[in-house]
């Protein structure tokens, strides 16, 4: 798994929009999860203030998902499963209301797509 995610570039990890991926590149200067994997420390410390951030940050650097489901023992029993799917953008303040619209429509056939 850490070897599939040496090169892969951030933004392919979902969760990792635009913005995030802007402020990881403009922070630390990495642009890759192997990259993010070796820069812990770094992480940390600029985006201490937002713990979510950090541990979200750590855990796909590492190729690990939100839904293991562990036993006393730390030993994983199972999986709790997608059980969302979401398409998200970031747009400017002053975006038009009718480009707002039509890239309503562009997220929601996309994520209907992907439900079928």
């Amino acid at each position: 798994v850490l070897e599939y995610l040496q090169d892969l570039p951030l933004r392919k990890i979902q969760g990792v929009g635009k913005v995030l991926e802007r402020q990881i590149k403009v922070m630390l200067g990495v642009v890759t999860c192997g990259e993010l994997r070796a820069s812990a420390a770094a992480v940390k410390r600029a985006f201490g203030s937002r713990i979510k951030t950090v541990d979200f940050l750590m855990r796909i650097s590492l190729g690990l998902s939100g839904g293991e489901v562990a036993d006393e023992e730390g030993e994983v029993v199972g999986d709790v499963g997608r059980k969302s799917l979401s398409s998200e953008r970031t747009f400017s303040p002053e975006a038009d209301p009718e480009d707002l619209r039509k890239r309503l429509r562009e997220l929601c056939r996309g994520v209907a797509e992907e439900m079928a």
